[in-house]
């Protein structure tokens, strides 16, 4: 079995998710990227850690060398009613939320419309109401 992401690919639950992250293609064309989808929307959860990188176990694959194996983690916080993006400490390639780039220990909040952007990858966190908040694992 290969365990090589070929595109954009998600471990959470199917269930409607409160919030969502919203992938965007930048450039498929460089090697060792892609092929990524022009657009695809991925739950998150509020309960659990939402890993994104480049291993097939992350909570979103993005098949891009540039792209740590677990480069960052949302993780919801009830106090700040936000998510808190934190970097994995060991990543090369910055990671910047509304252009803005992190540190390596930084920890930045990340509300609904704010976009972060990692290798080639921009992704925008957004809030559909009417859903359940927590609802997916």
């Amino acid at each position: 079995m290969n365990d090589t992401p070929t595109a954009v690919d998600v471990n959470a639950s199917a269930q409607p998710a409160a919030w969502e992250l919203l992938f965007f293609e930048l450039s498929s064309s460089l090697p060792g990227v892609g092929p990524f989808p022009m657009s695809e929307v991925f739950p998150l959860s509020q309960t659990h850690p939402n890993v994104i990188g480049r291993v097939r176990d992350a909570t979103i694959v993005i098949p891009d060398r540039r792209i740590a194996r677990n480069h960052f983690r949302l993780v919801w916080d009830v106090s700040a009613q936000a998510f808190l993006l934190s970097n994995d400490p060991n990543v090369r390639t910055p990671t910047s939320v509304n252009g803005r780039l992190l540190g390596h220990d930084e920890i930045c909040p990340v509300h609904a419309g704010d976009e972060i952007l990692v290798g080639l990858a921009r992704l925008r966190l957004q809030h559909r109401p009417g859903a359940a908040a927590g609802s997916s694992a």
